[in-house]
Formats: C-alpha cells, structure tokens, sequence
C-alpha cells in the first residue's frame, strides 16, 4: 500500500523481446512491454555475465553490431514492489550472409563438424589413417596429412550416382603436386566394377574429374581446369563438379571454369568411396591421399545449376543450411549437447551448472550450460523486494 492507500502492483512481463539474426554493421533492437504500478524502471542485461547495457527504456537499440554483441539480452523492470525478468532473446551476428538452403537431392553430406556423420542419414563415414578433425571453412573440417588419412564412406545404393550428379565442397589444399582426391569412388587395384568416379586436385592444384562409363579401366572420361584456374595454397576454395547427362562441368568458387559434352553415365559402382582418397584394392590401402583440409562435402544425384552453386560459395563460413537433429528425442539438437558436454546424456530437464535454468532454457536463451548464470546473484532481491 501506498501513502494514500492504494495497492501497488509489481511489475508483470506481458510482451518478450524477441530474438534476431543482423549481419555484420547493421543495426538491432529489442523491446519489452510490462504491467505494475508506476513508474516502471528498465535495466538491460548482456549475457550470463549480468552486464547492464542500455538506458532507462523498454526499447534497446544496437547500432554498427559487431561480433563481440552477439549473445543474450534480457530486462529487468522495477517498481517499490518488486521487479520482473524477462526471457532472454539472442542476437546472431553472422560476417557474412546467412546459411544457404540447402539443395534439393542430397544423397551425401558430411560436413566434418567433429565427427563423421552424414547428414542425408545414407552413410556415417569412419575415419582412418588417424586423420583428425581442424579448422574448417563452416565450423569444423576433416584435416587431412596426405599420408594415408582419410574418411571412408560405406556403399550404399543413395551414393550410386549414375544419370545425373553433383559433388562439392570447401577445400584448403597445402600441395600443388600430384594428385589430391577430393572425393572418390575409384578401386584403382580392382579395376573390374569398381571405377564410379573421383573428384580431385591434380598438379598445379587444378580441378578434376574423372568418371568410368563401364566401371573398368578403359571407358573413361575426364577434364581438368586450365592451368590459369589454380588454387590458391592455403586458402579455403569452394569446388564443384556436376553432370546434367549430357554435359559435365567445373566450377571454381562460384565460378564456372571447365566442362566437357558427355551423353553416356557415370557407371554406378557398388563399392565403398572415401574424402580425401581412392582405394587401392582395400580399405587399408589407400591412394592419391589428399593433403590439407575439406570442409562440407556433398553428393547430390542431379546436377546443380550455376546458381544453385553460386549461392553456396556466397553465403561463405554460414555455409548450407543444417537440419536439427536431436536423435535421442530429448528437445536438445545434437549438435549443442555435443558443442558443451561431449555426450547425448543430457535431459532437458537437466541443471548441471546448477544456476537454476534447466538445458532447455540455456539452449533456448544462448547461454552456456556448464557455466553458472550470476544473474540468480546479480539479482537477488534486497529486503523490501529492491534489487542491487
């Protein structure tokens, strides 16, 4: 009660802030709305660290964002009867433009994010040779030496790609000589049946693609980018390669660089392929061992249009739009409980920082789980429902 007997109301959150993804130098804003007894007060917070940011409004600004703004805002709203937070909405801030969506007719998409899994759900790969995981173009990439490290990829009836393909990826080459799969499907001790296709790095490093009509050593077709077209050595370069039926083209960074009239197919190899080599005759022999890293691989049975892969190279380290996946069912994507514990044993309902918000709200409100949220400290009412 106030000095004249009137009830005063606290502050109640009845509009959220919402959150919003701005590129690099653009502008951003949130606003709250809130019911109580006046005079209401405001007080925006930056992130778990409780930093308060921003004037006496129900509306913050942001202007020339940069990467070091992106993170959680939330608001506190205060009157002599107590206060009220509101949820915690999350500013993206991305260099370059958002993530590309993704093409349609994907069979194969292993993106090297720390582990080998395929995003298309045909073909988990394995890693061998000791190849490791390093410093991709989107996220992570597969770090390759050229001495027998690479992925390899079972066979499945997705990846026999025969009338009509596409394969792509971000590559950071370390070597200019000899030759550099990308991604093949080539058994160049077998021979009989088992020659698909390769994708590579010749010397120089220039694009390649070489395919078998047949399967064997004899029908076989492919082309080169001209010698002006080299990659740049240690630098990240976008490579595709497609096939429509009746023409086979190269392109370099969005750009179209080689191509080839072909009417034939692409002979529809019932073998296991690799990223970053061919076999030779078995798993443990392989060849033509790429040196350097590749980021995103993907396969698709059509050919994309320059278009299509123009887009892909545009949107940069945003990369192809990834689905959410959350395998174990439990409301959190794989991906984040990975990023932060290194398992999927997590539940949503989980507090294992102990800060009083579960996974699900840490997930949903960009924050770290395993951190502890100082606003409980930094907020913690004073006696007659004040905070500090």
């Amino acid at each position: 009660m106030d000095a004249v007997g009137e009830t005063v109301v606290a502050p109640t959150i009845t509009s959220q802030p919402q959150s919003e993804a701005v590129t690099l130098g653009g502008s951003a804003g949130f606003s709250v709305s809130a019911s109580g007894s006046p005079p209401l007060t405001y007080q925006w917070y930056f992130n778990d660290t409780g930093h308060p940011v921003g004037g006496n409004s129900p509306t913050l600004s942001l202007n020339n964002v940069q990467t070091s703004d992106a993170g959680g805002y939330f608001v506190v709203v205060t009157n002599p009867a107590g206060y009220a937070q509101s949820q915690m909405a999350t500013l993206t801030v991305a260099s370059q433009p958002g993530c590309d969506t993704t093409p349609g007719n994907v069979v194969g998409w292993w993106p090297g994010d720390m582990d080998t899994s395929d995003l298309s759900g045909n073909a988990d790969g394995v890693l061998k040779g000791g190849a490791v995981f390093g410093q991709g173009m989107v996220a992570q990439a597969f770090d390759l030496y050229g001495s027998g490290q690479y992925v390899l990829i079972p066979d499945t009836p997705a990846t026999r790609v025969s009338n009509a393909a596409t394969f792509e990826a971000w590559v950071y080459p370390t070597t200019s000589s000899g030759q550099n799969v990308i991604i093949g499907k080539w058994d160049v001790v077998q021979g009989v049946n088992t020659r698909s296709f390769g994708f590579v790095l010749d010397t120089g490093p220039v694009l390649g693609f070489g395919f078998s009509q047949d399967g064997g050593p004899d029908n076989c077709f492919g082309l080169d980018a001209p010698a002006d077209k080299a990659l740049p050595l240690y630098t990240w370069s976008h490579v595709a390669a497609t096939y429509d039926g009746s023409y086979v083209a190269l392109y370099l960074n969005g750009n179209w660089v080689s191509g080839l009239s072909y009417s034939g197919h692409i002979y529809p190899a019932a073998t296991d392929f690799a990223i970053g080599a061919v076999m030779g005759g078995d798993a443990s022999h392989p060849l033509s061992c790429f040196q350097g890293n590749i980021d995103e691989a993907t396969v698709y049975n059509r050919a994309l249009s320059a278009k299509e892969i123009q887009d892909i190279y545009k949107a940069g380290a945003a990369g192809k739009c990834k689905p959410v996946i959350d395998s174990d069912a439990d409301g959190l994507p794989d991906s984040w409980e990975m990023q932060y514990f290194g398992n999927l044993n997590q539940t949503a309902s989980g507090d294992p920082d102990g800060d009083g918000y579960t996974n699900l709200e840490e997930y949903q409100n960009g924050t770290n789980p395993t951190v502890p949220d100082p606003l409980a400290i930094v907020l913690e009412p004073e006696p007659g429902g004040n905070i500090p």
